[in-house]
């Protein structure tokens, strides 16, 4: 634990956050040993370890009973949550991981496009790990698009970037980190509070060896809500030591890729890109999150694990840093509307009538018409029948790609 302390306070690591396997980690007796303690803010935590997935719960306490493990189902979890007093934030670990034959977002259970499993288990989590530096995925990618489609399926979780590091050597700790919005002004007193309520907002950035920010309209950043305008004009930055080599930066709404930006300048030291873009405003509720990326190979003095559990033999280590969402109020109703809710009102508005279902689709995104197939799916509805195929000929590219998207979800979970 002192060594521990030490390495926190030697990686910047401000508010730590440290959980193991069903027992709650105070790290504040050896941080005051060492010498360390006025370098950071300690917090309680639990990795919450079930044979249905992993869940980093904080902040806890070491005089509260550690929450029972032994569980049913996500119902049964989220209750025994639920019941443990002053729990604040409730982080899905590894979501593509296989721990005890169980995998949350195994393409056998889950269709990543649409955030939408196939049991009808409560979502006990209100965070989920993008990024852990300690139990890689082949593709980087692959957590950052199930957040994507747990976002448009209405399920508001913060993106969180963890270290996993367990050792104190083995893996390096913070090398996947999380950035809250926060006055860090003096790391030894942060408020915890205000900063996990900041954490619960969303009001975060994710990295790995680069950090992109994001503000939209000169005023709007992670976690906030943009009112109407005549226009959106997206502002980023993108961030990173000089040793870190950053390629290009992207824009995504809904989850898909709508901007792409060669960086000219990719090892620049601090501020390696800054532009904007400027997009209309839609019709309809949606969210933006930036992203960057560059090589990571060959840098022994911060090397970049293997993918723990590595889904080919083919592996590019990459550095990336992303953005926490922004939702823009494209209906005008000043609250967020995700896509699900889009596809509900839609499947509602027609009856049965695919035709309907489609024509109405034309005023919305990939995104809206994904949903609208993942619920249909969900109501035994046949995607692959002639009437689907008939209101999807002549539909627009957006509504076949989002249609096309979970028939090929559902194909995997039937193998």
């Amino acid at each position: 634990m002192e060594e521990r302390a030490i390495t926190i306070a030697g990686e910047g690591v401000e508010l730590p956050i440290l959980t193991d396997h069903n027992i709650h980690v105070d790290i504040t007796a050896a941080a005051k040993a060492t010498g360390t303690r006025n370098y950071f803010t300690p917090v309680v935590g639990d990795e919450l370890t079930t044979k249905f997935g992993h869940f980093n719960i904080f902040k806890t306490s070491t005089a509260a009973p550690v929450i029972d493990h032994n569980v049913k189902n996500w119902n049964d979890l989220a209750q025994k949550i639920q019941d443990a007093s002053k729990t604040k934030v409730i982080i899905l670990n590894h979501a593509r991981d296989v721990h005890n034959s169980f995998r949350p977002f195994g393409p056998a259970r889950h269709l990543s496009t649409a955030g939408v499993s196939t049991d009808d288990w409560v979502f006990p989590a209100n965070a989920m790990e993008v990024i852990n530096s300690g139990s890689q995925q082949t593709n980087f990618m692959d957590l950052f698009n199930d957040w994507f489609g747990m976002l448009n399926h209405g399920v508001h979780l913060a993106p969180v970037g963890s270290s996993d590091s367990h050792d104190v050597s083995r893996y390096i700790v913070g090398q996947g980190r999380t950035y809250i919005q926060a006055n860090d002004d003096d790391p030894g007193k942060i408020a915890v509070d205000a900063a996990i309520s900041n954490f619960r907002d969303g009001k975060v950035m994710v990295s790995l060896g680069l950090l992109t920010k994001i503000m939209v309209n000169d005023k709007y950043s992670p976690g906030d809500l943009v009112p109407s305008s005549n226009k959106l004009t997206v502002a980023v930055e993108v961030h990173g030591p000089a040793w870190a080599t950053a390629d290009r930066v992207c824009l995504f709404a809904n989850g898909k890729k709508i901007r792409e930006t060669k960086i000219d300048k990719p090892r620049s030291a601090g501020l390696k890109w800054k532009g904007t873009w400027d997009i209309p405003f839609p019709g309809h509720d949606i969210y933006l999150v930036a992203m960057a990326e560059g090589p990571g190979a060959g840098i022994p003095f911060w090397p970049i694990e293997k993918p723990y559990q590595p889904a080919s033999t083919d592996w590019t280590p990459r550095l990336f840093g992303s953005t926490g969402a922004i939702w823009i109020d494209g209906d005008n109703n000043k609250k967020r509307d995700a896509a699900y809710n889009y596809a509900k009102a839609i499947i509602s508005s027609s009856g049965s009538n695919i035709h309907k279902m489609v024509g109405r689709l034309n005023d919305y995104d990939e995104a809206v018409s994904a949903q609208v197939a993942a619920l249909l799916w969900k109501d035994s509805v046949d995607l692959s029948s002639p009437d689907v195929e008939g209101a999807l000929k002549g539909a627009k590219p957006e509504i076949r790609t989002g249609f096309e998207k979970i028939i090929n979800e559902i194909k995997l979970l039937e193998e």
